[in-house]
């Protein structure tokens, strides 16, 4: 009796030890077993980090815009100087309207023939045409200055029978022009006179545009008149040189390869990729926004989150959509007009057909009989 005791006791006390040691070796097992699993995750994470999907591409049918039709009779491209003269060209002859009624522009210079204008920083408008003469184009601008054309400046050119496309102020004085498609040359004008540059005989196309008073070069260059090995290289002017920054290929869009650069209101650069919008950063092209589209034609807008399009999305007709910054909208009430039309590229000239100004957009539209301009006007948000 003395002794049994005790003995129940220290069995008592070995079972809840063992008991005790047991859940303590679980614990510590199940610890070593998280952290693994969590250290592997960790590991796993770094040598192969999960990309998130890119969003869907979605498009909304609700109008940005309100849109009308103001017809101009023939026409083949606009410019909008501003909010009350829109400049409208068509062969031979130019035009000037006031948003809804026009009339025909005569130069200075009876030989000389405008294709497109460019307003400049000190308030003039200059027409980019060419004379013409003994069956040659010779290129040339003409400038109107508080509402009287001025003077006619002529390049003297033996080789491009063709005339000026766009232009690009560097500053009051200084000015670079190009010509466009299939043609190597462009010209600095400044007091009157021009000076030809030629970067490569196998650049072509070249445009110019002014980004944070940079000016920046692009062309696209072929190698053996290969189609399939066209890129497009980008310079930067420094120094009084033109410096190579990148190079980078085409995307597949026929003819249409050559014209896939814009500049919005606000001087963003947007470059039509492979199923992608591009922005210029100064350096390089980098992805923007995914586009559902087979192919676009000429893009607008004040910003690279403020864009306008005239698109065909895949399996339809030509389509005009807006981006908003957060996804598209399809203008289904601009697109009623324009299933009645057709849209007129002159490429030739630049990409300069869709004008934005403040909360308007202008796009001119032809039926080849009897054309005009298609202007929107920003619906105005509702105060909530």
């Amino acid at each position: 009796m003395i002794f049994s005791v005790p003995q129940n006791r220290n069995l008592k006390n070995f079972k809840i030890k063992k008991i005790i040691m047991k859940k303590s070796i679980f614990s510590i097992t199940v610890y070593i077993l998280v952290l693994y699993l969590i250290i592997s995750l960790i590991s796993c994470n770094k040598e192969n980090p999960i990309t998130p999907p890119p969003p869907p591409v979605t498009v909304d049918t609700s109008d940005q815009y309100i849109w009308t039709d103001v017809g101009f009779g023939e026409m083949l491209k606009a410019y909008a100087a501003d909010t009350n003269r829109i400049y409208l060209f068509y062969l031979f002859n130019t035009y000037v309207a006031d948003g809804y009624t026009y009339k025909r522009v005569y130069f200075a210079n009876p030989q000389f023939i405008a294709r497109n204008a460019m307003n400049s920083p000190d308030g003039s408008t200059y027409f980019l045409g060419f004379n013409y003469r003994n069956l040659w184009a010779y290129p040339a601008i003409e400038k109107l200055q508080n509402g009287i054309f001025t003077e006619t400046y002529e390049a003297s050119s033996d080789t491009n029978n063709s005339g000026f496309g766009s232009m690009v102020f560097e500053d009051d004085n200084n000015a670079w022009l190009t010509i466009g498609i299939g043609c190597s040359s462009f010209y600095h004008f400044s007091s009157g006179n021009f000076k030809e540059y030629k970067l490569d005989t196998n650049l072509l196309n070249i445009y110019v545009f002014k980004q944070n008073n940079i000016i920046y070069l692009f062309g696209n260059s072929i190698l053996s008149n290969d189609p399939s090995s066209m890129t497009l290289n980008s310079y930067k002017y420094q120094n009084n040189d033109f410096e190579l920054l990148s190079i980078d290929t085409m995307p597949e869009q026929g003819y249409l390869k050559s014209m896939l650069i814009f500049q919005t209101s606000n001087n963003n650069l947007i470059l039509n990729g492979t199923n992608v919008l591009k922005y210029f950063n100064g350096r390089n092209w980098l992805i923007l926004i995914p586009q559902p589209f087979s192919i676009i034609w000429e893009i607008g807008g004040y910003n690279k989150d403020s864009l306008i399009v005239l698109a065909e999305p895949i399996g339809e007709y030509l389509r005009i959509h807006t981006w908003n910054g957060k996804f598209w909208n399809d203008e289904d009430s601009a697109n009623a007009i324009i299933r009645r039309r057709v849209i007129h590229f002159d490429n030739t000239a630049g990409p300069l057909n869709i004008k934005m100004l403040y909360d308007k957009v202008f796009i001119p539209v032809t039926d080849n009989q009897n054309s005009g301009v298609l202007i929107g006007q920003k619906k105005k948000k509702l105060k909530k």
